[in-house]
C-alpha cells in the first residue's frame, strides 16, 4: 500500500476577464490544489484524486528568491513545462503564509509542445 502525501489545500485564483491561459492545465479543470511540503506543520490533508497535488519550487533569479508551485507529475513526454499559465494559489491558512509566502503564489501548470512554444515566442 502506497503512502499518501499530505499538505495544505489552496484555492486557485484566476482572472475572470481574461479566462484560463494554462493550455488545459490543472487550473482549467480544478478550483483547488493540495500543496505538499516536507515541513510537518504543513502535512494536514491527504492526497485526493479529485484535487491535484503540487509542490513549492524555490529558485534564485537575478539575486532574489522566486517561489512558484507546479504539479508533482512531470509534463507529458515531448512537452515544455511547467510554465506560468496566469493563475495563482493561496489560502487563508496561516501555515501557508508562514511557511511559503504571505502572498498568492504563481501556479506553473501550463505545458506546450515545442511547436506551440516556438509559435508563441516569435
Amino acid at each position: 500500500m502506497s503512502v499518501k502525501r499530505k499538505g495544505l489545500i489552496c484555492g486557485i485564483l484566476e482572472n475572470k476577464d481574461i479566462g484560463n491561459c494554462s493550455n488545459n492545465g490543472i487550473s482549467s479543470r480544478h478550483d483547488s490544489v493540495l500543496v505538499v511540503m516536507d515541513n510537518p506543520r504543513a502535512q494536514i490533508f491527504e492526497e485526493d484524486p479529485k484535487r491535484p497535488t503540487v509542490k513549492i519550487v524555490r529558485r534564485n533569479i537575478f539575486g532574489k528568491e522566486y517561489i512558484h508551485a507546479e504539479p508533482v507529475n512531470q509534463p507529458k513526454e515531448g512537452n515544455i513545462g511547467w510554465i506560468m499559465g496566469g493563475c495563482f494559489i493561496t489560502t487563508s491558512d496561516s501555515r501557508f503564509s508562514n511557511l511559503v509566502s504571505p502572498y498568492p503564489v504563481p501556479l506553473h501548470d501550463r505545458q506546450e509542445t515545442q511547436e506551440e512554444y516556438d509559435m508563441l515566442s516569435s
